[in-house]
């Protein structure tokens, strides 16, 4: 659904303040709509095909472009679970539209932490109850559930078996990670400036099909997401303690050009083990049997 950062590429400054001197990564993302370099927000669109149920992961500021342009490609009339990786903007600014996409007659059970609920309730209480409902504002309104993910323990969406990870995101903010799907396993790392000791040790010795780890870009360091080298150091340990057939990289800003920069991993990891990720990118795995996309 969306590999870029907060912001989106392309980059609104760039393409309105700084217009005549704007960036080749904007000017290709704003005169081709299918180029990788056009990016949303982080967002992960999970169906199940056996079950016919759609999982999404994350709802931020652009969701409603993102459903626009793919939930149709995709054959999504409805979202059957919401789970967060925490309560910034590029996660959750999104979550008004979903009144227009979940089952109509049903409440759309929402997995976060208890922080992030608690946030979602101040910002948001008409979508779960509190405060104003859908006759008094005179509109539809989303009908959400709150379902609190407790650390380290797993849950289960539409059958699907999540593992949350408490990673760093600047400070002492946590935002969580997941692990999901067997045989083929999938670890999302969408938000971290740092990944605690306790994360590498419970993925010691796993196999993994797909890892999505963070890159905002190549430089200066950030306080909330980290630099390619850096995100290149935490590959290397990964490396060391699982075994992974695919490494996608995401969150980057509009300073790192798809192309250039997959070429140049590919001279890091050949065979193409790791690379940058684009929106649409659709990849099919056995999560719970039979078959599932991701």
């Amino acid at each position: 659904m969306g590999t870029g950062c907060s912001t989106g590429t392309p980059d609104l400054g760039c393409a309105i303040e700084r217009k005549a001197f704007m960036c080749g990564v904007c000017r290709d993302a704003l005169a081709n709509l299918h180029s990788p370099n056009r990016r949303n927000n982080p967002s992960v669109l999970i169906q199940l095909r056996h079950t016919k149920k759609n999982i999404l992961i994350d709802c931020g500021k652009t969701f409603r472009e993102g459903a626009l342009r793919w939930f149709p490609a995709r054959g999504v009339n409805a979202l059957d679970a919401l789970v967060l990786t925490h309560e910034h903007t590029d996660a959750i600014g999104g979550m008004d539209d979903l009144r227009d996409a979940q089952v109509p007659s049903g409440v759309l059970p929402v997995f976060a932490n208890q922080f992030t609920h608690n946030r979602l309730v101040q910002k948001y209480p008409y979508l779960f109850g509190e405060g104003s409902d859908s006759k008094s504002v005179g509109r539809r309104i989303a009908q959400l559930e709150a379902r609190v993910i407790s650390k380290h323990t797993k849950f289960n969406v539409e059958g699907l078996s999540f593992t949350p990870f408490d990673l760093i995101h600047g400070g002492s903010y946590i935002s969580l990670g997941f692990a999901f799907g067997s045989p083929d396993e999938v670890v999302y790392f969408s938000d971290f400036s740092e990944i605690p000791e306790e994360c590498y040790n419970m993925l010691n010795n796993r196999k993994i099909s797909v890892m999505v780890l963070d890159m905002l870009r190549e430089s200066p360091n950030h306080p909330s997401h980290p630099t390619l080298a850096q995100t290149i150091q935490v590959i290397h340990r990964m490396l060391k303690i699982c075994e992974i057939k695919k490494i996608y990289l995401i969150g980057m800003n509009h300073t790192v050009d798809h192309h250039p920069t997959n070429l140049m991993l590919n001279q890091l990891f050949p065979d193409g083990l790791v690379e940058l990720s684009y929106d649409g990118l659709t990849i099919n795995l056995d999560l719970t049997p039979p078959t599932a996309n991701l």
